[in-house]
């Protein structure tokens, strides 16, 4: 059976990485990661309700953190957790791993099976 790569990311407590190697095992994973957020890492300002459905996509069936997904997208995590990820939290379309501390540096996100 496969791994379970849901707890594979790296701890980005401490110093961050240089983070373009740290996606989960497999190159096959990373160059999957990519090709999903394509659409909108290719484009400097894209819909936010194309964003909002990558974000999703990226999340599905595995957490990624903030930092990933800013690498994936090509957007600053800072403006990515304001914009995005925390109103999408909110609204229940993604589930936090620690919702018990929402502000930890390595909290990282996962569809939460709601709607677009």
């Amino acid at each position: 059976s496969l791994p379970d790569l849901t707890g594979s990311l790296p701890d980005l407590t401490g110093s961050l990485p240089d983070l373009t190697g740290s996606l989960p095992d497999t190159a096959g994973q990373e160059e999957l990661l990519r090709e999903m957020a394509a659409p909108v890492a290719a484009k400097g300002k894209a819909p936010s309700s194309e964003v909002r459905a990558v974000i999703l996509k990226l999340c599905q069936g595995r957490f990624l953190q903030t930092e990933m997904l800013a690498v994936l997208l090509k957007r600053q995590a800072k403006n990515l957790r304001q914009q995005y990820l925390a109103p999408m939290v909110r609204e229940g379309l993604l589930k936090l791993r620690y919702p018990e501390s929402p502000t930890r540096p390595d909290q990282a996100y996962t569809a939460g099976g709601g709607k677009v």
